[in-house]
């Protein structure tokens, strides 16, 4: 696996009325990663192993955000 740093994660906080309005972002690539030594291990599979990767993330940044509100709330 390449020792390169990860990809980008961001934080934006908006002011929305009385509230603030947070989004998170990540960024895949556009070094290599584990994601690409496995679809070159099995490039007929690249498809499935794309969603799954999206999907960790998406539970990630959904972990994150409950997190958030949780002690803010």
């Amino acid at each position: 696996m390449p020792s390169a740093a990860g990809p980008p994660w961001r934080f934006e906080l908006t002011r929305d009325g009385d509230g603030t309005v947070l989004r998170q972002w990540a960024r895949m690539g556009p070094g290599p990663s584990g994601l690409t030594v496995a679809i070159e291990r099995w490039p007929d599979k690249e498809e499935r192993i794309v969603e799954g990767r999206l999907r960790e993330w998406r539970a990630g940044m959904q972990r994150n955000l409950d997190a958030v509100r949780e002690r803010l709330g």
